[in-house]
């Protein structure tokens, strides 16, 4: 710890309660800033490493948050909460194994915080083991029976081995104790919609809504849910795949001298990104590898790429119509700031059905793609197609779908809520996509 008077630390102390509740806030540059300020006066801060490392671990930067919360632990191995949220970054960088050792490491420390139970829950569930998950969440239970996230948590277990009944009861207990946590709702909905109770999805997706809470996921979930009830008309409407998607051609932008070479430069960044992980924990993406956040990145191509999207966002919104009465348009932010991500997939390498939840507006650009694209023979493999949720929701309606075939300098947006998903395709060439979410700041 660094040799700081008493008037010294005690300012640092107030600077780090600052950067707390700026991160708490969501103005992560802000906090982020602040952090680094500390840690150059004092470098073995253990709060501010802790923290520091959960921003980055938020940004997806896994190797960085790993090594500063071991930075952390290793100044202060007794905070349960150190060692849980490297187990967090672990778990989401696909180390398993790690992941569990960190969360015992936890429990020894405190056997009875709640958190660690929880996500060592998280972690067997994303590694496909679904009994190790259930019994952690019946664990974090007897610790505390109305820990509502545990109800949660132990809810999707039963969802994934078919005991729908029962995951219907424990999310109902779920909004009971916290009736304000809309996810709840939203994932009740899924279940519903499964159990082709429609009406009661719609219901509660409409109660999400109008909290103003959760409205990506409620408004893709209600798409599905109005035309499962036959409401065609406000079904597409809501799910207009015609006038709210929208493709644009990208111009060459400063400094390169041509759209190729950006492309080549913007595609070797993603494809050599220190940070990419092979098809992530809970991520749609399927033989393929995805970066962390590289909006920050110090990067030619990257500060040209955020010029592009900008300039298309900007673009679109300049184009809203007089009438926002439209979900999509009644949510636009006010101040925006994009969160982007490269993808590389290879052989049969494609994308599940999903939305963006924390977006209000979604999009991918295509710097690379493998001739099969524009094979005949492979049936739109490699395309995307927007509209088909997972089919265990449909009973008695067919999807409204529309693909879209990629190319190199193409720019695609769309409302966050709209499900889409990559059709596979086989090749011995890298299919390469930026994604990126618009953000209300």
């Amino acid at each position: 710890m660094a040799n700081l008077s008493d008037e010294q630390r005690a300012d640092q102390e107030r600077q780090f309660a600052q950067a707390r509740e700026l991160h708490m806030a969501g103005q992560q540059e802000q906090a982020g800033q602040i952090y680094q300020q500390i840690l150059a006066t004092d470098p073995e801060h253990a709060d501010t490493l802790h923290l520091s490392g959960v921003l980055c671990l938020q940004r997806k930067q896994y190797p960085r948050a790993i090594d500063l919360i071991g930075q952390a632990i290793a100044i202060r191995p007794g905070q349960a909460r150190y060692h849980s949220n490297l187990g967090n970054a672990l778990r989401d960088s696909g180390q398993y194994d790690a992941a569990l050792a960190s969360y015992g490491q936890a429990l020894e420390v405190d056997p009875r915080f709640i958190d660690a139970q929880q996500n060592l829950g998280k972690a067997y569930f994303d590694a496909g083991e679904a009994e190790a998950a259930r019994a952690c969440f019946e664990q974090a239970l007897e610790i505390d029976p109305d820990f509502a996230p545990s109800l949660s948590g132990l809810a999707m277990v039963l969802q994934q081995q078919g005991h729908l009944d029962q995951a219907l009861a424990a999310y109902r207990r779920a909004i009971e104790l916290e009736p304000g946590r809309t996810e709840f709702r939203t994932n009740m909905a899924t279940i519903l919609l499964q159990t082709g109770a429609a009406a009661e999805a719609l219901d509660f997706c409409n109660s999400c809504l109008a909290a103003g809470q959760q409205t990506v996921r409620s408004l893709a979930i209600k798409g599905i849910a109005l035309a499962e009830l036959k409401h065609e008309t406000e079904a597409r409407a809501l799910m207009d795949l015609d006038q709210l998607i929208d493709m644009a051609r990208v111009e060459t932008p400063a400094p390169y001298d041509s759209l190729a070479a950006f492309n080549r430069d913007l595609a070797d960044h993603v494809a050599a990104h220190p940070s990419l992980l092979r098809s992530p924990p809970n991520n749609a993406t399927r033989f393929g590898w995805h970066t962390g956040e590289l909006a920050h990145d110090d990067h030619s191509a990257i500060r040209a790429l955020k010029t592009v999207l900008l300039a298309s966002v900007n673009r679109r919104l300049a184009d809203e119509p007089a009438d926002r009465a439209h979900p999509f348009w009644a949510a636009r932010p006010m101040r925006i700031k994009l969160n982007i991500w490269g993808v590389v997939m290879e052989s049969q390498g494609h994308q599940l059905s999903h939305v963006h939840p924390s977006a209000w507006m979604g999009g991918v650009y295509y710097p690379e793609l493998p001739p099969e694209i524009d094979d005949p023979a492979q049936a739109q493999a490699g395309w995307i197609e927007f509209g088909r949720a997972n089919d265990e929701f449909y009973h008695h309606s067919e999807p409204m779908t529309r693909v879209l075939k990629p190319a190199e300098g193409l720019l695609v947006t769309f409302p966050s809520y709209f499900w889409h998903r990559t059709i596979p395709f086989q090749s011995n060439r890298r299919r390469i996509s930026v994604a990126f979410d618009v953000v209300p700041e």
